[in-house]
């Protein structure tokens, strides 16, 4: 989640396409336009389902970009470590800077809704475990119920999850290395296990889906994720091993990029009917379940490949993801991320209560409007998040895992 370093300076664009994804995934279907009400008698069932269909996993595409981009800069350094034998990076350091970066904006955000909106029952034991300590994944209440109905909380839990298995994971591969001596081939053959076991719990999961919603915490834990994550960690084992070697990690040109994209959206195309209630699964939700499970880590893939390539600046991609707005919006993306779903439902609740015209009349018409009102608004709570508390203490983490991490030696001479 920190900024990436110049090595990849389009991530920052990266990540703001990311959470414009999930934003939009969210906004389609919080104002009102799942409910297909009086827009039927506009655009026709048919054209109101295709949109459903063409929004309905954007939000499980931008997560997989979240999650990929967030393996491959934080395994980076282990990779390096392992590829080269050198000491692992101290886990003091990378523990402050991940709980500095994570934890003061997302309680504070936690907080302030719960104030806001008494109805979340952040002030109590429940809410202290589900929501606070990231328990509502593993309660027996499961995700719908424990989680923050005004925060997408649950991938923030699976990604802390994630950073808490990361140097367990880094220690194992160590031990093996110690008696294995191919480094590469420790690292290649590992991340296939991981992502394997991603791929069997997803299948297990799949069969045990009962009544319409096949979303629960049994494919929301980070098993169900680890096969996503192991893509980002693979992206950094080869990216530092093009880098021991001096050569740039993919070389991409402009005409590369695009085809990347095309075929991210060709796949994206092909997600969505696979899983449309008219596609060849139709009424078999488990196999819906894990056709989004699966296809949505080659699209977030292609999607994120430029940004992490020598793909050229000045092409017509590079230019779109490293502009200074897309940067900005990529900066305080987090702050977008934790606020989206509480600006997007109360407005959809002013809205209906006279403001705007009803939202079940003409919905999709006033659909960009009211998707761009929330946008605005919430990157402005969103930069209120990142200029008066999240810079100030992920600089405080920083500051503190720079003092841990000095050898005995350099904190003598200083």
């Amino acid at each position: 989640m920190d900024s990436p370093n110049a090595r990849f300076p389009l991530l920052d664009g990266m990540r703001a396409l990311a959470a414009t994804l999930v934003f939009s995934f969210h906004a389609w279907f919080f104002l009102g336009c799942v409910d297909l009400g009086e827009a039927v008698h506009t655009l026709g069932v048919t054209e109101m389902r295709d949109l459903n269909a063409a929004f309905a996993h954007l939000g499980e595409v931008g997560v997989a970009a979240f999650y990929l981009i967030s393996a491959f800069l934080l395994y980076r350094p282990f990779a390096r470590a392992s590829l080269r034998d050198g000491p692992l990076p101290p886990l003091g350091p990378y523990v402050i800077k991940r709980a500095f970066r994570i934890l003061p904006a997302y309680w504070a955000a936690v907080t302030l809704i719960g104030l806001l909106d008494p109805g979340t029952n952040v002030f109590s034991w429940h809410g202290l475990i589900n929501q606070y300590l990231f328990g509502s994944l593993y309660t027996s209440g499961g995700l719908i119920r424990g989680s923050n109905t005004y925060m997408a909380s649950w991938t923030i839990a699976v990604e802390v999850s994630f950073y808490v298995f990361l140097p367990v994971w880094a220690a194992a591969v160590k031990s093996v290395r110690r008696v294995v001596h191919r480094p590469l081939a420790v690292e290649l053959y590992g991340l296939a296990g991981l992502g394997l076991i991603g791929v069997a719990w997803k299948l297990v999961a799949a069969q045990q889906i009962s009544g319409k919603d096949w979303f629960g915490s049994t494919f929301a834990v980070l098993p169900a994720s680890i096969d996503v994550f192991a893509v980002g960690m693979l992206l950094a084992v080869l990216s530092v091993r093009a880098e021991a070697r001096g050569t740039g990690f993919i070389v991409a040109t402009r005409q590369w990029a695009y085809w990347s994209w095309l075929l991210a959206l060709i796949l994206y195309i092909l997600m969505c009917w696979t899983v449309d209630a008219r596609g060849p699964f139709s009424g078999a939700l488990n196999a819906q379940a894990l056709g989004t499970g699966f296809l949505k880590i080659p699209i977030a893939l292609l999607l994120v490949l430029p940004a992490v390539s020598s793909m050229p600046q000045d092409s017509l991609i590079g230019m779109g993801l490293s502009s200074r707005l897309v940067v900005w919006i990529g900066m305080v993306s987090y702050g977008l991320y934790l606020w989206h779903v509480w600006v997007i439902e109360h407005l959809a609740a002013w809205g209906s209560g006279g403001v705007f015209p009803p939202l079940d009349h003409r919905v999709v018409e006033l659909f960009p409007l009211n998707a761009s009102i929330a946008y605005i608004l919430t990157l402005g709570i969103a930069a209120l998040s990142w200029y008066g508390l999240e810079r100030r203490t992920l600089g405080y983490g920083h500051a503190l895992s720079a003092r841990l991490g000095q050898t005995p030696r350099a904190k003598q001479a200083s």
